[in-house]
């Protein structure tokens, strides 16, 4: 797991010993350094101990800080696999969970073709997501009404997130890229 932490940022020792006021494991980046601080309250020593003596700033190199275009590609690599995921989860037809994996994909484009050929005897049976149930589709429209809602599912999650992408891409600071937040 990455932990990202967007972060106070200050210059000297003194300015960050002065930020005592954050709560217990909360990050600063000391440009100075070039690094990130943990301020802990539950700690002997550290790197900078705060000027009321209630805790340690420790130098914690593993946490990534990321300028403002690099934690906005972050956003944008999270958006995608939010993405990635809705698809994943598949498409609903008669109160039916359906698949929208690139397979099922691949096997409901080939079920249209097949209706369109007039290759199909029906009623013939689509199995739901991880093949848990069958569902009986009854003739070449029902195909072609779940093509379209299978469709209109995927191109739905895609469109939601690239106006998430863009919201992203036009933020002015971190905290407008932080306020974002994808609830698709």
């Amino acid at each position: 797991m990455v932990i990202i932490a967007l972060t106070v940022n200050v210059a000297t020792n003194e300015e960050l010993k002065q930020l005592t006021g954050l709560s217990d494991q909360q990050f600063v980046y000391h440009s100075g350094i070039d690094c990130a601080f943990m301020f802990r309250n539950n700690v002997a020593q550290g790197d900078f101990e705060a000027n009321d003596k209630s805790g340690f700033f420790i130098k914690e190199p593993r946490v990534p800080c990321l300028d403002l275009n690099a934690y906005k590609q972050y956003r944008v690599a999270e958006i995608n696999e939010r993405t990635s995921e809705l698809i994943t989860a598949g498409y609903t037809w008669a109160g039916k969970q359906f698949p929208l994996s690139t397979n099922g994909q691949i096997n409901l484009l080939g079920l249209v073709n097949a209706a369109q050929l007039g290759m199909l005897t029906f009623p013939i049976d689509l199995n739901t997501i991880n093949d848990e149930e069958r569902h009986p589709i009854a003739d070449n429209m029902e195909v072609y009404n779940i093509f379209g809602t299978a469709l209109g599912t995927k191109k739905a999650i895609l469109d939601g997130g690239t106006a998430l992408k863009e919201q992203v891409m036009s933020a002015v600071d971190e905290a407008a890229v932080a306020a974002i937040v994808d609830n698709r």
